[in-house]
């Protein structure tokens, strides 16, 4: 479900996840404050999903990271995609720099392993950017351009209301 935040963010990626025993993968949206894009030239190559813990009073910062990997397929002879996830766990003690630590280091990340999908030749995250910045490298929202006209609509508003109450 997308929310109107990610019109103000600009930018974002829906991920699909696939669970052990479901029937069918579900797709979930992240909005841009929440990941980050890896380029090459000016393609994505990857998506990072950054979730933040807090355990036993310390911050914990997760990257999860979806992009796709060339191997070597024997069976076929040549090279083929396959689609992956990594997570990488970080924790920043005492407001000091960043850490990384053992994924299993917290409960909420404790069951995460790298995984590795060979019958997937593609990311399994779709990132979606409106209008591409260039300078940014972020997408631009939708109101980009547009406070000058919210002002507008403010102070047109204030004026009749302030006609309003004169004539009253």
């Amino acid at each position: 479900k997308q929310n109107t935040m990610d019109l103000v963010i600009g930018d974002g990626a829906y991920i699909i996840n696939v669970e052990k025993g479901a029937d069918y993968p579900y797709i979930e949206y992240i909005d841009g404050r929440d990941c980050t894009f890896e380029y090459k030239g000016d393609r994505i190559t990857a998506v990072i999903i950054n979730k933040n813990y807090e355990y036993k009073n310390k911050l914990y910062e997760c990257y999860e990271r979806r992009s796709t990997r060339r191997v070597y397929d024997e069976e076929l002879g040549k090279y083929k995609e396959i689609a992956t996830i990594e997570y990488r766990l970080f924790v920043q003690p005492s407001n000091k720099s960043w850490n990384e630590v053992k994924i299993n280091s917290i409960p909420q990340t404790e069951n995460l392993k790298n995984l590795e999908y060979p019958n997937l030749p593609f990311m399994l995250a779709v990132p979606c950017v409106r209008e591409m910045n260039a300078e940014t490298k972020r997408g631009e929202s939708i109101y980009t351009g547009c406070s000058e006209l919210f002002d507008d609509l403010d102070q047109a508003l204030s004026i009749e209301s302030n006609t309003y109450r004169a004539s009253v």
